[in-house]
């Protein structure tokens, strides 16, 4: 019973940990309602829709569910999700589905999603995948994906300590690289430049709790349950 009342009180805890930070900015998985199939990406207030443009809504087999795509219809080739605030502070992840159905054989980057306004970028050029905090500039990263794949993209940004790290299918390829300049974070803009087809899915945008912050709201419940349930043992005897 212990052990229950433990797991039980750990995942309360957890849930009002991430509640009481302000925490989930967007959430969009493009389901229907607000996101019907053959329609673009809706826009509005987040975290259920995007804010600007949009690609357009079909399900995407390799998802199985609802994408926003390049290749279906009122698509168009960017997609923005705009905060509506700078944020300066704060460790916030940043994650995505993300299949490349076909590439150009000229253009580079043939799609791209730039996080701004401190111009950490994503790409996929060609076969590669590629990250920089400029276009043009040094590439801390650089590794290779396959058309027709699914792949889960996340970058966890510390804004307190002006770092991220990159994780491809939850495992890192890249931790504590440092941004060149102070980081801020207001907008996600996913863009397809060229006529390459790809499609995104389950697109979320959160501020994380500290895990000191999770720590010691976890062990208060603990506590409280402990207490509550010592005083039920004595009761009964």
């Amino acid at each position: 019973m212990n052990t229950i009342i433990k797991l039980v009180a750990v995942g309360v805890a957890t849930c009002i940990a991430s509640r009481a930070w302000g925490d989930i900015i967007f959430s969009v998985d493009f389901e229907d309602p607000p996101h019907s199939s053959g329609s673009q990406a809706a826009n509005g207030s987040p975290p259920d829709y995007v804010t600007s443009g949009g690609f357009g809504i079909t399900y995407v087999t390799e998802f199985g569910s609802q994408g926003a795509s390049t290749t279906a219809s009122e698509s168009g080739n960017s997609m923005l999700f705009d905060s509506g605030m700078t944020y300066a502070s704060g460790v916030h992840s940043i994650s995505w589905d993300w299949i490349q159905y076909s590439y150009a054989a000229v253009f580079s980057p043939d799609s791209a999603v730039n996080i701004g306004p401190s111009e950490l970028n994503l790409a996929h050029s060609q076969g590669s995948v590629v990250i920089s905090q400029e276009l043009g500039a040094l590439t801390p990263y650089s590794g290779s994906y396959s058309t027709g794949t699914v792949y889960s993209y996340a970058f966890l940004i510390d804004l307190d300590t002006d770092s991220y790290d990159f994780l491809i299918n939850g495992a890192p390829v890249l931790t504590g690289q440092t941004f060149s300049e102070p980081a801020l974070l207001s907008t996600v803009t996913f863009n397809s430049p060229w006529q390459s087809d790809h499609a995104v899915d389950n697109f979320r945008w959160e501020i994380v709790p500290e895990p000191s912050t999770l720590v010691l709201i976890s062990l208060g419940i603990l506590g409280v349950c402990g207490r509550r349930f010592a005083g039920r043992r004595t009761a009964g005897r």
